[in-house]
């Protein structure tokens, strides 16, 4: 792997500088995420997974209804009392609504949130490994074909954003996860991610001390 991300180093300078300008901004309706969010009933939401089994039963044994693609829109109709486990965290199943169809899918395999930018669609959900939080990224362009990025979070909750590519050369977006400081001394921070059209690397990790006084 040479091509696209072979100027990391400059990319880095410039993203940490773009950071010390102009952090991106977030909006007061900003949504954010963790392992234990739930999606509300009326919500729109994006399946996260390609060709997940909508089953006539919240469980993995019922019938099978339709096939969903990743992107696809759903329509939350209400939380189901099941769970199952999916990536090392308990899952509830989701009675959902989509085309003309009624049936439950799992909420690991919806996406938390989605972010767009020009064609592009970036969705997100999580996985856990022992006490370690993950969050998995897919980056959609112009189609079903999609590109996925792991990267481990250093606080459970967060939000994302994408953006244009900031002048970066060979770059098409940026993707960034912004960690929520709660409280002084909590890190805030968060994750770029670059997207060149080819793959979705993790280009910057940093944390920051959200009071100096926690010192």
């Amino acid at each position: 792997y040479t091509k696209p991300l072979a100027n990391i180093r400059e990319m880095k300078k410039l993203i940490i500088l773009f950071i010390l300008i102009s952090k991106i901004g977030f909006g007061q309706d900003t949504k954010y995420l963790s392992e234990n969010y739930e999606f509300k009933n009326g919500e729109i939401a994006y399946m996260f997974g390609n060709d997940v089994k909508l089953r006539d039963q919240p469980n993995a044994k019922s019938n099978v209804l339709a096939l969903l693609k990743i992107g696809e829109q759903i329509e939350i109709m209400e939380k189901s009392d099941s769970t199952m486990k999916f990536d090392g965290i308990e899952s509830p199943w989701y009675k959902v609504k989509t085309n003309d169809k009624v049936g439950f899918v799992l909420g690991s395999l919806i996406s938390l949130d989605k972010a767009t930018k020009g064609n592009l669609t970036y969705l997100v959900s999580l996985k856990k490994d022992g006490l370690k939080l993950f969050a998995k990224t897919r980056v959609l362009e112009n189609g079903l074909d999609f590109k996925e990025n792991i990267s481990q979070l250093m606080t459970g909750e967060f939000s994302i954003k994408a953006v244009g590519n900031k002048g970066l050369e060979n770059i098409k977006s940026i993707f960034k996860i912004d960690y929520l400081a709660e409280s002084c001394g909590v890190n805030g921070g968060g994750i770029y991610l670059f997207y060149d059209g080819e793959n979705l690397i993790k280009a910057i990790d940093y944390t920051q001390v959200a009071d100096a006084d926690a010192y």
